[in-house]
């Protein structure tokens, strides 16, 4: 009965008051007994909607955490999780939300801003010193086309990408990069 109380309330126009409730009730080992697996998407479809709706960020992000969890090949969550893992001290969300987008949305990922990008090459320079995080977003990039807007170009990241590529011995793949 709650969960339905507040599956209808998320549904609502004021579903804001239903947020913390529906979202400790998603937090609960119940949750994932007592509601079917297409019930419990659809309520973490509607806590990160209202949440989102209602700029209530630190919700929608943690709800998208929940649901990337159960199904992590979702594309709304992943956006979700790439511009909000930062501001939540969850760089490696935002990280890992970009290269599920950069294999099934590139035009998500080509859709990023040059401040976007350089919190997510700094989050990935801070994750390793091998530089294999580095190496990983620049193929993100690079598989989804990534070109900064006009008037800037891609030379810095190409340049970096190539970097990281000798220093792994790939001298063709730099060459070309």
């Amino acid at each position: 009965r709650q969960y339905q109380h507040l599956t209808d309330s998320l549904r609502g126009k004021d579903c804001r008051a239903a947020l913390q409730p529906a979202l400790a009730h998603a937090r609960s080992p119940l949750f994932d007994v007592a509601v079917s697996p297409d019930g419990r998407l659809e309520f973490l479809r509607g806590i990160t909607n209202c949440a989102f709706e209602s700029e209530d960020d630190a919700t929608a992000f943690e709800a998208a955490e929940l649901w990337v969890a159960r199904t992590p090949g979702e594309r709304w969550p992943q956006i979700i999780r790439m511009h909000y893992g930062f501001r939540f001290d969850r760089p490696a969300a935002s990280l890992e939300a970009l290269d599920v987008l950069a294999r099934g949305w590139p035009e998500d990922v080509r859709s990023i801003g040059l401040s976007m990008l350089g919190r997510l090459r700094r989050a990935a320079d801070e994750a390793d010193e091998k530089g294999d995080r580095s190496l990983a977003l620049y193929e993100s990039l690079l598989r989804a086309g990534y070109q900064p807007e006009a008037p800037y170009n891609d030379d810095f990241l190409r340049m970096a990408h190539a970097r990281l590529l000798l220093d792994r011995g790939r001298v063709d793949e730099a060459r070309v990069r």
